[in-house]
């Protein structure tokens, strides 16, 4: 039986190593781009994060020195028989809004809009800074008398 001739394949095309060498460098500065990429994005959404958190406690400890305040304006309403049911709906928002802060959930009983300034008794806003050393200071001359 006469042997089998197999075809040679035609020979792999040698590549020119400076072509090959220009490839590799391409390839390494995409890695290495899109590696620093991926570190920017990781740093920015850090820093996003750490400012989330910040702004998030601030506003408990804003919202939990108003709870205070209610506090303190219901004890105050209770001792002079006035201003009871006021004085109550003012606490109410202004646990809703402490627990709001610290759960993330709604509580079930909280009044439809608690951060409204119009219902606030002193009239002031969460961020007022203007505002807030006289409530301070008018807080503290009520605790005095």
């Amino acid at each position: 039986m006469p042997s089998r001739k197999r075809r040679k394949s035609a020979p792999a095309a040698q590549e020119d190593p400076i072509v090959a060498f220009g490839q590799r460098l391409l390839e390494t500065k995409a890695r290495e781009q899109a590696e620093r990429e991926r570190v920017l994005r990781t740093r920015r959404d850090a820093r996003d994060a750490a400012r989330a958190a910040a702004d998030r406690a601030a506003a408990l400890k804003i919202a939990r020195r108003d709870l205070e305040r209610a506090i303190e304006r219901v004890q105050q309403a209770r001792a002079g028989r006035s201003g009871i049911a006021e004085a109550d709906e003012a606490w109410r928002a202004a646990k809703a809004l402490v627990v709001e802060l610290e759960s993330g959930a709604k509580p079930e009983w909280a009044p439809s809009d608690p951060t409204d300034a119009s219902d606030r008794p002193d009239g002031t806003t969460e961020n007022d800074p203007a505002t807030e050393g006289a409530a301070d200071q008018s807080g503290e001359a009520d605790t005095g008398a």
